[in-house]
């Protein structure tokens, strides 16, 4: 006979558009199994104002919070899009402040992580994405990017 536990979990979500403009969002997480000590909780939260006045801009402040039995973290991110071309092409900034601790070695990591998103649809059937993540830490530099060319049949 084999006995396994499922884990499970509780999600709590809600979204309000304050205005056309505006719109915030909360988010809550709670995840166990009977015998782990330590359940993973987790918080999100963010608020957009969409179509800023003079700049045409969508911005997105956020802030998640997770604890669990070997993480806990504590993320703050800002984000910048624009659409210049009706879809067409689109661009996007971002940064990210991590701050990740490991309970079981009180090792902590702080991490500065900026993001570059381009697309562009030249034609009916193709388009063209460039991502680009740069990761800072204390010591170390992390950078990917992502090149995509799409096809539509």
């Amino acid at each position: 006979i084999i006995e396994s536990e499922m884990r499970q979990s509780f999600r709590l979500q809600a979204d309000y558009r304050i205005t056309k403009s505006l719109t915030v969002g909360l988010q809550s997480g709670y995840r166990f199994l009977k015998s782990d000590p330590h359940p993973s909780k987790n918080a999100y939260g963010y608020i957009t104002y969409y179509q800023i006045p003079g700049l045409d801009i969508n911005f997105t402040l956020s802030g998640t919070y997770l604890k669990s039995n070997y993480l806990n973290s504590k993320i703050l991110g800002v984000n910048i899009e624009r659409d210049f071309s009706k879809g067409k092409f689109h661009a996007e900034i971002g940064y990210r402040y991590i701050d990740y601790t490991l309970p079981e070695s009180y090792l902590n990591t702080v991490q500065n992580i900026g993001e570059l998103n381009v697309y562009w649809q030249f034609s009916k059937s193709m388009s063209f994405s460039v991502n680009f993540e740069g990761t800072f830490e204390k010591q170390d530099k992390y950078n990917i990017i992502y090149l995509q060319l799409r096809k539509r049949f």
